[in-house]
Order: C-alpha cells, then structure tokens, then sequence
C-alpha cells in the first residue's frame, strides 16, 4: 500500500494524482518535505521568514513555514517566486530574493524582470548550474542509510556536476542536537499555541 504521511498529505495527493499542478502545506519538521518525497514529488520548504505564515495555524512558531508540493524542482521555484517577500500581517517576513529571479530565467522560464541584463548565475548552455558549489552534508551519510538511497544520492551529485556545479563536502555539525531542540521547541510551543482551542 502506498501512503503519503505527514500533515501536508492531502497536498502531496493532489499533485501526485494530477488534480493539481503545486500545493501548499505547512511543514514544521517535515510536514511538507515528507509527504513529498513519499509520493515522488518535490517538496520545498522554504528559508524562514521567506514567506508569509499569515493563515497558518500554528504549530511550533518559530519553526512553521509554508511550503510547496509540485512535480518539478522548476514548478517549486516559480511558486516561491510568486509568494514571497514582506507581508505587513508577518513581521517575520523577509525582502524577497532577486537570485530567485536570476535563477527561473537561467532555468529558460519566462519571468518579467525589468533587470534581464543582471546575470547572477555564470551560466552556458547546457549547464544551468555553471558557476554553483553545491555541498553535501558529511552528517547525513549515516549508517541507516539504505544502499538505494545512497546509489540516488551519489547519481544526484553527478547530474549536478554534470549541469556544471562544483560539489563539496561540507558539515553541519549541529545536526545531531537540532533533531533534540526540536523535540523540546515543538511541544513547548505546540502547547502554548494550541492552548486557544481548549
């Protein structure tokens, strides 16, 4: 049987099943990334402050962030483009990005953009990703990891560097104690916040 999971499954059905082309959904520690890499889509969940939480009910507050479900990595970047930036009814929001701008028109979408002459990405053709270091985070190579999973990792980090990227290792070594900070910010604040609806 196959199963989306997560808070943000109904999303993750919609676009698999073709009902829609993208979804939103709320992701707090993987609500939307989860269900997403269930059902073989991508799943975006955005840098904080990125996008409005105006509407969300929250969860954790100061980790819940809309995301978005789509079929393509393109289909995510031209939902973040039309959504983010400030929002007078979030003060946590954030300017937008104009990189994200550069990025959609390097992927050949139409955006318009007054500042075409501006290049961000060093791109050729062929290579959209010419010019970019993608890092590869040495703490996520566990030993769980499955054999499957790692062949699409490694196949992933040779398709970027196909496209032109440079790939490193990198570390982020607070990976272990954020999955317990999050396991004590999340019911602390959970409970604060959804103390409204007793």
């Amino acid at each position: 049987a196959r199963v989306v999971g997560g808070s943000s499954g109904g999303s993750a059905a919609a676009v698999a099943s073709g009902v829609a082309i993208a979804a939103v959904g709320s992701d707090t520690g993987g609500s939307v990334r989860l269900p997403a890499a269930y059902a073989g889509l991508v799943g975006l969940k955005p840098s904080y402050g990125r996008l409005s939480r105006w509407g969300l009910v929250p969860y954790c507050s100061s980790l819940d962030c809309p995301g978005f479900l789509t079929r393509t990595v393109a289909d995510a970047a031209a939902m973040l483009h039309a959504t983010q930036g400030i929002d007078p009814l979030d003060a946590t929001t954030i300017v937008a990005d104009p990189r994200l701008e550069r990025l959609l028109i390097s992927m050949g979408m139409d955006v318009d953009d007054s500042n075409r002459d501006t290049v961000y990405l060093k791109s050729k053709p062929g290579f959209p990703l010419w010019g970019w270091r993608v890092g590869i985070p040495q703490e996520y190579n566990v030993a769980e990891l499955s054999e499957e999973v790692r062949v699409a990792w490694s196949s992933a980090a040779a398709a970027c560097e196909a496209l032109g990227a440079t790939v490193v290792p990198v570390s982020l070594p607070h990976t272990g104690p954020a999955l317990a900070a999050y396991y004590v910010l999340a019911p602390a604040e959970s409970s604060s916040n959804l103390a409204r609806y007793d």
